[in-house]
């Protein structure tokens, strides 16, 4: 996979003002270095950080930014290993009067977002451990595991009264195999494990093909989970997906989000 190129496709000579999607003036050039500054201050570490605006002076100094691609390599984000990411963002609009006094930069609206994200499979095992990774997984498990949990580690637990230990994920084609024990704050703990396939269902939802309840951690084949077959994910309005692949290599997405202000 090739970087994506950090200099505009059609360079332009014109004025500062001219309307051109490619123009980039001098005050781009000198916002550029300071979002990546910014954007470095967000994530734990990040081996390679690309950042390119469009837009003439008078553009940009009224606070519309026509175009902003990003890409980074190797970048922890709260915990998220991520291989790759490109990112590329149109006609945004900042607050830059109050950015220039000093003021954080907020947005004023919403934006479309097109992006693309590799998850090397070395990479997702590394982010097993992160909070935002192991939130999301406990608030799915009332859908797999339902009485079992509630039978075996107490009645009226809320997500927030769980964890996973010895979490681990093993990644086929289009199909997840997740194994840990999950201990309640009473400390009860029961092991589980779960292999489901993972398909894109339209745009805005992931469904499960195949789900099975695993009897042990060391069990190749589960139990069909036959009420889960065809269970959706609705990703909300904000989000569409136009590739998921999930291989023994990794993950690969891309599609769009709307990030609100």
């Amino acid at each position: 996979m090739s970087p994506l190129s950090t200099e505009s496709t059609n360079p332009t000579t014109s004025e500062p003002d001219d309307p051109s999607p490619h123009k980039r003036g001098l005050v781009s050039r000198i916002l550029e270095p300071a979002l990546q500054f910014w954007l470095r201050s967000q994530v734990e570490s990040v081996a390679t950080l690309q950042v390119h605006l469009e837009g003439g002076d008078r553009q940009v100094l009224s606070g519309s930014i026509p175009l902003v691609r990003l890409e980074t390599e190797q970048a922890v984000y709260r915990g998220l290993h991520l291989t790759r990411v490109q990112i590329c963002g149109s006609n945004i609009r900042i607050n830059i009067g109050q950015v220039i006094k000093g003021k954080t930069l907020k947005l004023l609206d919403p934006i479309p977002v097109d992006l693309e994200v590799w998850l090397q499979t070395t990479d997702v095992r590394a982010s097993l451990q992160s909070k935002l990774f192991q939130t999301a997984l406990i608030e799915t498990l009332p859908i797999f595991v339902g009485d079992r949990m509630t039978d075996a580690l107490g009645k009226d637990l809320q997500p927030k009264d769980l964890t996973l230990q010895n979490l681990d994920l093993q990644i086929g084609v289009d199909r997840l195999r997740f194994t840990s024990i999950l201990v309640a704050s009473n400390g009860n703990a029961i092991p589980m494990g779960i292999q489901t396939g993972l398909v894109l269902d339209g745009p805005s939802s992931l469904t499960l093909k195949n789900p099975e309840w695993l009897p042990t951690l060391q069990s190749k084949r589960g139990l069909a989970l036959h009420d889960l077959e065809g269970h959706r994910f609705d990703l909300g309005p904000e989000a569409t997906l136009k590739v998921l692949s999930i291989t023994p290599e990794g993950i690969h997405i891309q599609g769009r989000l709307v990030v609100m202000p």
